[in-house]
């Protein structure tokens, strides 16, 4: 069986974020990832996340002060690499 997961942008609204993240879960998601984006905090909209999930993964997708990954995509790289972090 494949896991499929998703990404989504930490720019959104939290309440959009936890919505669309629920109702991953609620269709079988295995993941959701959350990316760096204008500077925007990932570990508040992850926390806000797990407190209507109970299931799913939840990740992080970083980047350096440079724009370089720190978690490269997809994640099954990083994985390799050992460079992933995990919410769960």
């Amino acid at each position: 069986m494949s896991r499929i997961g998703f990404a989504l942008a930490s720019v959104m609204p939290i309440r959009d974020l936890m919505e669309m993240s629920a109702e991953a879960e609620r269709l079988g998601y295995e993941s959701v990832w959350l990316t760096e984006a204008q500077g925007k905090d990932v570990f508040t909209p992850l926390a806000a996340i797990a407190t209507v999930t109970r299931r799913i993964t939840l990740g992080p997708t970083l980047r350096s002060a440079r724009g370089q990954a720190l978690t490269p995509w997809p994640p099954s790289h990083s994985e390799k690499r050992g460079l992933w972090f995990l919410i769960s």
